[in-house]
C-alpha cells in the first residue's frame, strides 16, 4: 500500500500510519511518498527499523525521481505501461493533492518517454 502525503511528514507521522494500517488492514508492505512542496529532509532510518521490528517493510520516497525508478524496476514488463500501473495511479492522486506541481509535471513527461 502506498500513502501519498500532501503535508510534510516526520517520524511520528510514519509510526502512527504504520500502526493504524497494520491494525485496520493487516498490511505488511507500506510505502510513503513524501513529496509535499514543504517537505523537509528527514531521516526515517529509526522509523524503518522500528517498522521492521513490527514485521512491516517500509519504503519512504522523498522525491519523484527515486519513486519512478523503483516503480520502473519492479513493474511487470509491459509495452503499454513502462513504469507500471501503480506509478500512474499514484501520480494521478498526487495531482489532486497539494504536492509539488513541478515534480508532477516532470514525472508525467517521464511516463511518456521510453528508452
Amino acid at each position: 500500500m502506498f500513502e501519498v502525503k500532501d503535508n510534510p511528514i516526520l517520524e511520528f507521522h510514519v509510526r502512527s500510519s504504520v500502526e493504524k494500517t497494520v491494525k485496520d488492514h493487516a498490511l505488511r508492505n507500506l510505502g510513503f511518498i513524501a513529496v509535499s512542496k514543504h517537505q523537509r529532509h528527514a531521516n526515517f532510518d529509526e522509523a524503518s527499523r522500528w517498522a521492521a521490528r513490527c514485521g512491516v517493510k517500509l519504503s519512504i520516497f522523498t522525491d519523484w525521481a527515486t519513486f519512478y525508478l523503483a516503480c520502473k524496476c519492479f513493474a511487470p514488463a509491459s509495452k503499454e505501461v513502462f513504469e507500471g500501473l501503480a506509478f500512474r495511479h499514484i501520480l494521478s492522486r498526487a495531482f489532486d493533492l497539494d504536492v509539488d506541481r513541478d515534480g508532477i509535471t516532470t514525472m508525467r513527461r517521464n511516463c511518456a518517454t521510453r528508452c
